[in-house]
């Protein structure tokens, strides 16, 4: 099982289980300093909408959920990056049973 940050250039950044919020405050002030410094909370959020994927012991998460309708009725790019696929891909025998069933969703998703 994989845990942390994937960045959209496939860089990984692991943490332990829980860790991910406070994680994503180091990360979006180290790649982001523009935004200021925001809460945890809103950095997990931030970098989903930059296209970070969260991986975590019950799966992974691949963009803002709430905005996920409104980009695919939009024709907007995908979620995911070739760089995050490749990395994945070359991974794929470290994910778990759950992290594979929702790679597979939104890998379909991404073929609409």
């Amino acid at each position: 099982m994989l845990c942390g940050w994937l960045s959209p250039d496939g860089d990984f950044y692991p943490c332990g289980p829980y860790e991910h919020i406070h994680l994503a405050g180091e990360l979006t002030n180290a790649h982001y300093p523009d935004t200021g410094h925001v809460s945890d909370f809103i950095s997990d959020d931030y970098l989903l909408d930059e296209k970070w994927i969260k991986l975590f012991c019950d799966g992974l998460a691949i963009g803002n959920f709430l905005k996920l309708k409104e980009r695919y009725r939009t024709h907007s790019t995908g979620l995911i990056t070739k760089k995050q696929i490749n990395w994945i891909l070359e991974r794929q025998h470290l994910l778990s049973s759950k992290q594979e069933r929702c790679l597979s969703m939104y890998l379909e998703l991404e073929n609409l």
